[in-house]
């Protein structure tokens, strides 16, 4: 193989599927590099830029992990290559034995929010021989690690345009329903519902309570992807710990509903595509977009 496929699957080991390998694997030479950048398009959260957000990152991380693991590019520490898949953790610690037998030295990284399903996910790395060297084990019991690591190849996988990109749209943490409230010669109003499940949304103990400001950006885009018209909006929640609690538990919805009157003039009749963006400022981000008609 040539050192640029060689070089390519080598930065690309911790995030390209088995389909995608074999398919490049089997490829001539000469399709390759088509293949290369259809790969990072795929993964491409904002093709309306001229930047590959994700791509960038990817590779800032790669940097980065290198640095602070004193790893090999092609080589990085388990360490390394959680830091790669999902960034710096949320917290660290350091400490000694997982269990009243085992004087192990042990290093936890926690998540908040983890691939749009995990909370307060964390990863164990445990250093068996003394020497400093820390390798990731299967210890958090609330999901299986080494499933995660085959998970979040499906779930950069379709990160940009295509097929893929709708059927990840499905597993986002909200849903969105859009209808046309009223409309005359002039405006036309809307009425947009988002909904969240509590239990997908982080929030942050302030003395005593649960708060945490979710921001919502719309854009309602046309054939050219550029924006006809955009809405942005913070909504600040807060909550008596136990009032959560119940409504995780009974698996309750956060309602947002967004009624905005728009020019006719702006967005003309036609078909558009509607898209939504969440951060939450306690942690994790969600985006669809859906296809309407005004």
């Amino acid at each position: 193989m040539d050192p640029v496929s060689k070089g390519f699957l080598t930065d690309v080991k911790y995030i390209i599927t088995a389909k995608e390998y074999k398919q490049f694997v089997n490829l001539p030479p000469g399709e390759r590099e088509a293949f290369i950048e259809e790969f990072w398009k795929r993964r491409d959260p904002d093709p309306k830029t001229d930047e590959n957000e994700f791509k960038e990152a990817y590779f800032e991380r790669i940097d980065e992990a290198v640095r602070l693991f004193h790893a090999a590019r092609d080589n990085l520490t388990d360490r390394g290559m959680i830091y790669v898949l999902f960034g710096p953790p949320d917290g660290a610690y350091e400490s000694r034995g997982l269990d009243s037998r085992n004087d192990t030295s042990y290093i936890v990284w926690r998540y908040s929010y983890l691939l749009d399903r995990y909370s307060d996910a964390r990863f164990y790395f445990l250093d068996r021989s003394g020497a400093g060297i820390y390798r990731l084990v299967d210890y958090d019991r609330s999901f299986s690690v080494f499933s995660v690591l085959q998970e979040v190849k499906e779930y950069y996988y379709g990160q940009g345009t295509g097929n893929e990109k709708e059927e990840k749209a499905d597993k986002t943490s909200f849903t969105v329903d859009f209808h046309v409230l009223d409309k005359d010669e002039n405006n036309v109003k809307l009425g947009i519902t988002l909904k969240i499940p509590y239990e997908k949304i982080w929030f942050t103990e302030t003395e005593g309570s649960m708060e945490t400001t979710l921001s919502v950006n719309l854009e309602i885009l046309g054939a050219s992807k550029t924006a006809a018209w955009e809405y942005k909006r913070e909504f600040p929640l807060t909550f008596v710990k136990k009032d959560l609690e119940e409504r995780v538990n009974v698996k309750k919805d956060h309602i947002v509903e967004i009624t905005p009157t728009i020019s006719i003039a702006d967005v003309p009749a036609g078909k558009y595509s509607l898209s939504v963006s969440i951060t939450n400022s306690s942690g994790g981000e969600g985006k669809k977009v859906v296809k309407i008609e005004l």
